[in-house]
């Protein structure tokens, strides 16, 4: 598979969790800077700031069962920017029911696009069983709870970046567009994501966390 396009002045931010048996559980976001661009050592330093703000803000939504290992910022401007990474071992604390590994809190991120899969989302580990109001929903009190840590979190991170990134905002990234089907071995059809010459950098303008419970369905490890 050839590598994606280069997305000048954007950084991929990468929170790594393990859930139970799932070691490689990711949440990924993406962000937009003015300045020049960071060093590698700068980085390194920001994604510890942003493991130890996660510690504070973002780890009391979880089990323990679910930790944060690692967070990984990559420069996406082309393929020798610098990236940066911290290795962290922090478990969740919250107290209540076990969930199932696939259960997450759906955060979805506002722009001014239209596009086929409606918006730009990221499917957090939050939440235990005490947090449901029923089998499909979140507590509103939890919802709320996981929107107010979530801009808290960022904006306390916002401040440990570098100068030499500039402002930074977040955006979504937007690789494909359409799909060509492509016939197997087997003459079975499936659509192949075509990938654009120039990926396109949405402004994220607003964040909403749903009150349904999401599901990602393969950090059950191909169990259902």
């Amino acid at each position: 598979m050839p590598a994606l396009p280069n997305v000048p002045k954007v950084l991929r931010i990468q929170y790594k969790f393990s859930i139970g048996e799932d070691l490689g559980a990711l949440c990924r976001t993406f962000y937009q800077y003015t300045g020049g661009g960071a060093t590698a050592v700068e980085l390194n330093a920001l994604a510890a700031a942003i493991a130890t703000s996660a510690n504070t803000y973002l780890i009391p939504l979880m089990r323990s069962d679910r930790t944060l290992i690692a967070i990984e910022i990559v420069d996406l401007t082309n393929p020798t920017a610098p990236v940066g990474e911290a290795i962290v071992s922090h478990p969740g604390t919250r107290v209540g029911g076990t969930l199932p590994a696939s259960a997450a809190v759906l955060e979805s991120s506002q722009i001014l696009r239209r596009y086929r899969g409606g918006h730009p989302r990221v499917y957090w580990p939050f939440g235990t069983a005490d947090d449901q109001t029923d089998a499909q929903t979140w507590s509103t009190g939890f919802v709320a709870a996981c929107l107010t840590a979530l801009n808290a979190h960022q904006a306390d991170w916002f401040g440990s970046a570098p100068v030499d990134l500039g402002s930074v905002n977040r955006v979504n990234v937007s690789y494909y567009q359409g799909f060509t089907p492509h016939v197997g071995v087997t003459g079975r059809y499936r659509n192949v994501s075509n990938p654009r010459a120039t990926p396109i950098v949405d402004a994220v303008v607003a964040e909403i966390v749903r009150q349904g419970i999401a599901q990602v369905r393969r950090r059950l490890l191909g169990l259902a």
